[in-house]
């Protein structure tokens, strides 16, 4: 005789939606714990492939920022530094500022307050990788 059970389509979908409901669980448990490394290891991997960005590159998943460095010659996903989190946050204003001031008339291309912004970041922050 053959069991129902193991033939039937619902126990298979609903070993699915327990497996989706598992890894919702873990990436809830990552958002309150951010500093444990197993919820990091599975932020990265959930990451887009390194090798397509350049080294610098700082990406934010789940509330955290991840930056790209190398290691072995191979670009990897890291959290970012404290000095990193303030340059990247400090580039942010200073892009909306001078974004504006462009919108008001005060600066005459939007170009140009990219590069005013880039600039004031680079003076305040040397070893910022922009």
């Amino acid at each position: 005789m053959i069991d129902e059970k193991k033939y039937n389509k619902k126990s298979k979908t609903n070993k699915k939606t327990k497996k989706n409901k598992n890894t919702v669980n873990k990436l809830n448990s990552i958002k309150n714990n951010p500093k444990n490394k197993k919820s990091i290891k599975l932020l990265k991997k959930q990451l887009d492939n390194p090798e397509k960005f350049k080294i610098g590159k700082i990406k934010k998943k789940d509330g955290l920022l991840f930056t790209i460095s190398t290691r072995k010659g191979k670009h990897i996903w890291r959290l970012s530094s404290k000095k990193e989190k303030e340059c990247h946050k400090f580039l942010e204003n200073q892009i909306s500022f001078y974004l504006d001031k462009y919108k008001k008339g005060e600066i005459q291309n939007n170009k140009q307050a990219f590069a005013i912004a880039y600039s004031k970041t680079k003076s305040k922050y040397p070893n910022c990788i922009l």
